[in-house]
């Protein structure tokens, strides 16, 4: 039973991940659609990895990413593997405080931030619930995604609100996938008759 739980959360989390990667991805493509509109010079330059940080804190598991100039928050029950829903998230970035929003549950995406290429210490207020602290968490940005780079002289297309939220329906439909999977597998570890160890001979 331990074990069927065990690779539920895992598979979440992998699931999850591969949710964002490919709400990350469209966000990477539009830039190029629009650049190819029209002629406006080079295409900017494709960056497919994004760089992450895994925190555990009392019973939560926290996952960060930055990519498209964000910071995404991804916040999950350690013991059950369920999205922390309502939480207040602040991060404190190169000394301004940036508040996360909740985009989808256990989902929370900062506004544009721009962070320095390679280490970048991140201090994480959170509140859930009436319990709230602090935990640390440390980016290592590549130099190509690095503020200060040859791609900060790159103009960046505007892209019009609904993008967001077609990306924000991505992660919704990702997450509520995610659900139907965790209920599906329990509902199987349920079901499975239960195992009696033999008795010692007398």
């Amino acid at each position: 039973m331990l074990k069927i739980e065990n690779q539920s959360r895992k598979h979440v989390s992998l699931l999850l991940m591969a949710v964002v990667f490919v709400a990350v991805g469209i966000s990477a493509l539009l830039p190029k659609a629009v650049w190819a509109a029209g002629d406006h010079g080079p295409a900017p330059s494709a960056v497919s990895i994004a760089p992450r940080s895994d925190v555990r804190f009392g019973n939560q598991q926290l996952v960060a990413l930055y990519a498209g100039e964000r910071l995404f928050v991804f916040l999950e029950g350690f013991s059950d593997g369920r999205p922390t829903r309502g939480a207040v998230l602040e991060a404190l970035i190169n000394f301004l405080p940036e508040e996360l929003t909740e985009i989808a549950p256990g989902t929370y995406r900062s506004g544009p931030i721009s962070l320095s290429s390679g280490r970048n210490d991140i201090e994480l207020s959170w509140r859930i619930g009436a319990q709230e602290d602090m935990v640390p968490i440390t980016l290592q940005i590549p130099g190509r995604l690095g503020a200060g780079n040859d791609l900060s002289t790159v103009p960046a297309p505007k892209i019009p609100g609904w993008v967001f939220l077609l990306l924000a329906g991505f992660l919704y439909v990702g997450v509520m996938g995610l659900f139907w999977h965790q209920a599906r597998t329990r509902r199987a570890a349920a079901a499975m008759p239960p195992h009696h160890a033999p008795h010692a001979a007398e």
